[in-house]
């Protein structure tokens, strides 16, 4: 039972709500508010706003070839590594099964592909447990002006995200 006047278990409870249980990262509706609160922020302020959509390639065989717990292992490294290589004022969350966001406060769109790449390479620079070797396809959009679309920004780097699936996997689009 939980005191309702007890701030820790108040923010044990948000702590709860806005994390995902395997990673710690926080989770989609903690990067949606996250999305939502910067581009309001960006558009305020006249600075550019990029997300990156990252998502784990034939992860599925990973599961299927050496059990739920292998993946779920995976999934961590990920987190770890993409947290590592994520800029301070980057919020990375894990918001689908093996899909990671990343919300990129000042990113220009000449400088797109480098966070992307970034990101990219950290998955895929060494094996994992287990000896595994994975590759990640990254999806990035970037925004700028005085009415930033956070929602519309995912979207469009979701996109982004499926093109780099159909151009071979393992790249940035």
């Amino acid at each position: 039972s939980i005191a309702i006047g007890n701030n820790r278990a108040w923010e044990e409870l948000e702590r709860q709500a806005l994390s995902d249980p395997l990673t710690g990262l926080p989770n989609r509706r903690a990067f949606d508010g996250r999305l939502a609160s910067e581009a309001l922020r960006c558009s305020r302020r006249g600075e550019p706003l990029g997300v990156a959509v990252v998502d784990l390639d034939e992860f599925k065989v990973v599961n299927d070839e050496h059990g739920h717990g292998a993946g779920d292992e995976v999934l961590l490294e990920v987190a770890r590594r993409l947290a590592a290589a994520a800029r301070g004022d980057e919020l990375v969350a894990r918001i689908g099964g093996e899909e990671f966001g990343v919300v990129m406060p000042a990113c220009r769109s000449a400088d797109a592909w480098g966070p992307g790449e970034r990101l990219r390479r950290a998955i895929g620079g060494e094996a994992f447990p287990g000896g595994l070797v994975l590759t990640a396809s990254v999806g990035v959009c970037v925004g700028a002006g005085s009415a930033i679309d956070g929602a519309g920004l995912l979207e469009a780097a979701d996109r982004a995200l499926y093109r780099a699936k159909r151009q071979g996997r393992d790249r940035v689009v």
